[in-house]
């Protein structure tokens, strides 16, 4: 059960027991015998008995008392002097002298299963007297269930109260230490385990969201590695040919002018190979942790594609491929952007769709406006992607199958995604018969503002 679903139910539990014992002493009342006494009291007497008694006593007799007072109430009535002067009770008689002392023994030996009420009682005529009622007790009154019942209500609250209070208690102190448990795990570098995600509550939603950073740390520290082992291997391979070349020279390998010019020039071109490298990576870091901020101008977005879809169509034509593109958005759309930024980012993309795109396949660039999104796709019907390379297409050093014999750092869609991050849009590949990168800008972000 969830810790909310607790809450409730402890609230509605004691809220509702007490008046539901009630209820039940309620209908226990009724279906009682109208006469009986379930709570009497001296209102309740008075009106069913001493309002009636306005004849004077004297002349009343059993038939006419009957007919005033129910037949299961009993009256004994006491003029001032103790004398009987009325009774439907057998051990008490007319004209009989009554002492307190009697009376008490009598009402002490008949208290369990009756009630009395001992009123004054002025007759019309005479002298003042006592009006003694005997009302009969409920049989649940009698056997004490009525007192079981009273005991129970707070009992029942207490108890329903503490087990509520303790489960709940529990659960959420179990939460606690399962996650105090995992933060530990994870201050220690252990992200190789996983939390265990029960109910929708508070807790078990802040237990889920936990899990999810643990994952996220996972495959940060994945992505880390790979970005290492991919920073080692490429620069290995120029910085070892630097090397071999450089010892070769020391060694007296270069035994001709023209063999040392060619060792030289080798040697030059790995340096800037390693310096390209290097400068890749410096501009990548600066991107993904926020060290470089971009300058943003309002540009008109349909002009700047306009622009760039017309000079791709002129170098496609020189390569030989069919370039497309349709700018489907108004002229006055302006957005607050980077435009040097986006360009190299845009010519990433449709540098790859040109590259392994069919001979005779078509490169398109479209844009529209998409659920209050400005969508920029890049599509080309060549070689597609897998499933299991799209997952890691945006990360650093990744390079898919169809790229692995070519040059190539493996930064060029890395770079790509953390120019779009920076600008706070979104990109997103599909690969089935074509492939898609698509780059959305939000229009209600506050990094853009739309006109017209």
């Amino acid at each position: 059960m969830s810790l909310r679903c607790k809450f409730i139910l402890l609230v509605i539990g004691i809220t509702v027991i007490p008046p539901l014992m009630v209820s039940i002493f309620i209908f226990i009342q009724l279906l009682e015998p109208g006469e009986t006494s379930f709570f009497g009291g001296y209102q309740r007497i008075q009106w069913q008995i001493r309002k009636e008694l306005t004849e004077e006593i004297g002349t009343l007799d059993d038939e006419r008392l009957r007919e005033i007072i129910p037949r299961s109430i009993d009256i004994l009535i006491l003029d001032s002097s103790e004398r009987v002067v009325l009774s439907t009770i057998e051990n008490f008689k007319r004209n009989e002298r009554v002492s307190a002392e009697a009376l008490q023994e009598f009402i002490q030996e008949n208290i369990g299963l009756f009630e009395f009420q001992i009123l004054p009682y002025n007759p019309a005529a005479g002298s003042p007297g006592q009006l003694i009622a005997r009302i009969p007790r409920s049989k649940w009154i009698q056997t004490g269930l009525v007192r079981h019942l009273m005991l129970s209500i707070p009992l029942l609250v207490i108890l329903f109260s503490s087990l509520m209070s303790v489960s709940i208690v529990r659960s959420i102190r179990r939460s606690i230490q399962t996650l105090e448990s995992a933060t530990r795990r994870i201050a220690q570098g252990d992200l190789n385990f996983e939390l265990k995600i029960k109910g929708s509550d508070d807790i078990a939603l802040l237990t889920r969201s936990f899990e999810a950073m643990r994952l996220k740390l996972k495959e940060e520290y994945a992505r880390r590695a790979r970005f290492l082992m991919g920073v080692s291997h490429d620069l290995k391979t120029p910085l070892a040919l630097i090397e071999g070349y450089t010892g070769a020279i020391q060694d007296g390998y270069a035994t001709s002018p023209e063999k040392l010019e060619k060792y030289l020039s080798i040697i030059k071109e790995k340096s800037y190979l390693l310096e390209d490298r290097i400068s890749h990576l410096i501009e990548l870091i600066r991107l993904e942790t926020g060290d470089w901020q971009a300058t943003h101008r309002q540009v008109a977005l349909k002009s700047f594609l306009d622009d760039l879809g017309k000079r791709y169509r002129q170098d496609a034509g020189v390569l030989g491929c069919d370039f497309k593109y349709r700018v489907d958005i108004p002229e006055t759309l302006t957005v607050n952007m980077d435009p040097g930024l986006l360009t190299r980012a845009l010519e990433n993309l449709i540098n790859n769709a040109i590259r392994y795109s069919d001979k005779k396949g078509a490169i398109r660039l479209e844009t529209e406006i998409l659920d209050g999104r400005v969508c920029i796709a890049i599509i080309n019907s060549g070689r597609g992607i897998s499933a299991e390379e799209l997952r890691y297409i945006f990360e650093p050093f990744f390079r898919g199958s169809n790229s692995r014999r070519e040059e190539g750092f493996g930064l060029g869609l890395a770079t790509v995604r953390s120019i779009i991050n920076s600008h706070g849009w979104e990109i997103e590949v599909k690969s089935n018969e074509e492939t898609v990168f698509s780059i959305y800008i939000n229009l209600k972000s506050r990094l853009e503002t739309a006109g017209g």
